[in-house]
């Protein structure tokens, strides 16, 4: 898995290194202060409770299973999400920057935060469902200040050759990946902290 390096919110770098290789790593998306204003909205809204154990499938299918996905999340579209909020509304500016520049059919978005305890991870998965095409492309940006490699909580991007791609979980860093790229989050040691995004079409 080739992962191509792209600085700044740069739609046009991004669509080409999605259409070349399908996954970028995006260094300050957002200035550093935005980023932090995330992840202290992030935090201040956990320790009320406010996120809730992750869930994986679809529909009336979903589950719960700790093992497989230990992260708690809380929707951007959530009142409570001023920050979380303005975020979405940018991402929302890049999928139709994407949408026009790569002509996919690109409708809308969705994004969490997502909060990993110590110890959680997620699984070799991919965000396409096999009973739904609606995400086309998936994004990431870390919240996590002072991540050291120690602390694991990897993202890894697999290709289809059996290589993958290992990304540190650092503060300010982005990425983007078409939705049914396989990869999978590795154990955390150290509280992990990350937006999750999708790029939808009409499901």
């Amino acid at each position: 898995m080739r992962v191509i390096d792209v600085e700044g919110n740069a739609p046009d770098e991004i669509a080409a290194a999605l259409f070349s290789s399908g996954a970028c790593r995006v260094r300050n998306f957002i200035p550093q202060v935005q980023a932090c204003a995330l992840r202290d909205e992030a935090m201040t809204l956990d320790a009320t409770n406010a996120f809730s154990i992750a869930r994986m499938g679809r529909g009336g299918s979903t589950t719960t299973d700790v093992a497989s996905r230990g992260d708690r999340t809380l929707w951007l579209d959530n009142v409570a999400c001023v920050n979380g909020g303005e975020f979405l509304a940018a991402l929302h500016t890049l999928s139709q920057q994407l949408r026009a520049n790569l002509r996919m059919p690109i409708h809308g978005v969705e994004a969490h935060y997502a909060l990993y305890p110590p110890g959680a991870r997620y699984v070799r998965h991919k965000d396409r469902m096999q009973d739904s095409g609606a995400r086309m492309i998936s994004w990431v940006t870390y919240l996590n200040a002072d991540w050291q490699p120690a602390d694991g909580g990897l993202l890894r991007l697999y290709s289809d050759d059996g290589g993958h791609t290992d990304i540190a979980p650092t503060m300010g860093t982005s990425v983007c990946f078409l939705s049914d790229i396989e990869h999978e989050v590795l154990a955390s040691h150290q509280t992990r902290l990350s937006i999750a995004g999708w790029m939808r079409r009409l499901d």
